[in-house]
């Protein structure tokens, strides 16, 4: 191992779904030739976004998906009904999901229980409070920052 070798990479793969146990996600990068690169090696990568630009945030377990499509399930608080949004994900962190399209802020994603939701359920969110915790039957709700 040479801790002083630092090399440019690209990311080339990321795994299309988390692994369930440890809600990580296996990613490939492309590296340079360089003979001291050695097979069976590892590495500690640091991840630069060269086009920074203002993100949402969800939780990982507001992701889900429809055929190949992500979508997120937001609450329509007028009417308390849910809707399946199509979304582009920027990039998975350790607080979450980045999304660069498909949601703004302020909106209300189903944070958990998004396996039971279908087009138009009724929902019921108690307050503010339930922004934060709705019951488990209903799944819960985050209000995305």
């Amino acid at each position: 191992s040479d801790d002083a070798l630092a090399l440019d990479g690209k990311v080339r793969e990321v795994a299309g779904s988390a692994d369930p146990q440890s809600r990580t996600f296996a990613v490939r990068v492309s590296l340079p030739n360089d003979p001291r690169v050695l097979l069976g090696m590892t590495a500690s990568i640091e991840a630069s976004a060269a086009n920074e630009r203002q993100l949402v945030s969800i939780p990982l377990s507001a992701l889900a998906e429809q055929g190949t499509q992500s979508i997120v399930w937001t609450v329509d608080r007028g009417a308390d009904t849910v809707h399946a949004r199509p979304i582009k994900v920027a990039e998975f962190a350790a607080d979450g999901v980045r999304v660069a399209e498909g949601l703004k802020p302020g909106d209300v994603v189903v944070a958990a229980g998004t396996q039971f939701m279908t087009e138009n359920l009724k929902v019921k969110l108690a307050g503010d409070a339930a922004l934060q915790s709705a019951s488990a039957a209903d799944g819960d709700a985050k209000q995305v920052r």
